[in-house]
């Protein structure tokens, strides 16, 4: 059993006036096993995106007394400082920042959470279809995975009963073709003989894109985690996720919450490569659910013992199934 699961993981705030908004694309990649996610997401700090505040330091002071001892850095108005806890410490709104050559800025791990960000209605995305190339790898082996079947399926629809579009087979290479809108709110349904179904929940797409390989288990492959809990539940899932920070490297320390885990569900972390953590993340991000009732699951990333949200992803839980997901910092 221990074998098993080493192989599956072995493959596998700034003051109100200022917010953290994104504004470049970063690539992102993320890995269970030889599952691995990308995705894309960049910021800086600033009062708004339309404008720079500062030239020197003469124009921040001038912005009158809320800024009376702020100091121009990259053409924002920001702290000076000799060490990061004087950046932290000056309250909730810093606790993402960081003392980098002598001034308080965005920290390289969630310096671009957005502590009051608003989350961008999936209508408000552009309808414009991108191409979605997805390889298919067997969980152990990393061996591309030819001839199974994906679905594209709307969100709410949780058996993927009415698929948007034709089925799409993998080639010989374990590659999807897909299509996406970047508007799609919804997930890839993905089966194969002797597979444990996988629902794969890709980022929002933005141009054409290629994915790293998500990694399908047979049912025998999952039998070391029923262990772990004493068994698989007939009626729920399995959730598997990873957290990265915003410079896309896997996050340490980031536990999970969920209004939709109940008594009969339990949060699992990765721990020296085998699933057995109960706290937080190690240096590979990696987490789940066992046992997760089946529906639509809101899970959040949260760290500093759940002060503060880095994320939050919603997902579709299928009695037998595997979901995988992933965090992009967002904001609370």
């Amino acid at each position: 059993m221990v074998r098993c699961l080493r192989l599956f993981f072995a493959h596998a705030r700034a003051p109100k006036a200022l917010a953290l908004v994104f504004s470049k694309p970063l690539s992102l990649g993320l890995g269970v096993g030889s599952l691995v996610f990308s995705a894309f997401a960049g910021c800086s700090l600033s009062v708004n995106a339309d404008a720079a505040q500062c030239q020197s330091n003469a124009d921040c002071t001038a912005r009158g007394s809320a800024f009376a001892d702020s100091v121009c850095l990259e053409n924002i108005c920001t702290y000076e400082c000799k060490k990061t806890s004087e950046c932290t410490q000056r309250g909730d709104e810093f606790w993402n920042t960081e003392c980098r050559n002598h001034a308080c800025a965005p920290s390289k791990d969630w310096g671009c959470v957005v502590a009051d960000a608003e989350v961008v209605p999936v209508a408000s995305r552009p309808a414009t279809s991108f191409a979605l190339t997805l390889p298919v790898t067997d969980m152990l082996t990393g061996a591309p995975v030819p001839g199974v079947t994906a679905r594209v399926c709307h969100l709410r629809d949780l058996d993927c009963n009415a698929p948007l579009g034709a089925d799409i087979i993998s080639d010989k290479d374990g590659l999807l073709a897909l299509t996406l809108a970047g508007n799609f709110d919804g997930y890839v349904q993905i089966q194969g003989k002797e597979r444990v179904t996988g629902l794969y929940f890709p980022p929002p797409l933005t141009r054409d894109r290629a994915d790293t390989a998500v990694a399908l288990a047979k049912a025998v492959d999952l039998l070391p985690f029923g262990q772990l809990v004493g068994g698989f539940e007939a009626d729920r899932g399995t959730v598997m996720v990873q957290v990265v920070d915003c410079a896309g490297i896997p996050a340490e320390g980031v536990s999970f919450e969920s209004n939709d885990a109940d008594s009969r569900a339990s949060a699992w972390y990765s721990e020296n490569s085998l699933p057995v953590g109960t706290k937080a993340t190690d240096v590979t991000g990696f987490g789940g659910y066992f046992n997760m009732p089946s529906g639509i699951a809101s899970i959040r990333a949260t760290v500093a013992g759940g002060e503060h949200v880095v994320g939050t992803v919603g997902l579709v839980i299928r009695p037998g199934a595997l979901s995988y997901g992933r965090f992009v910092p967002t904001g609370s």
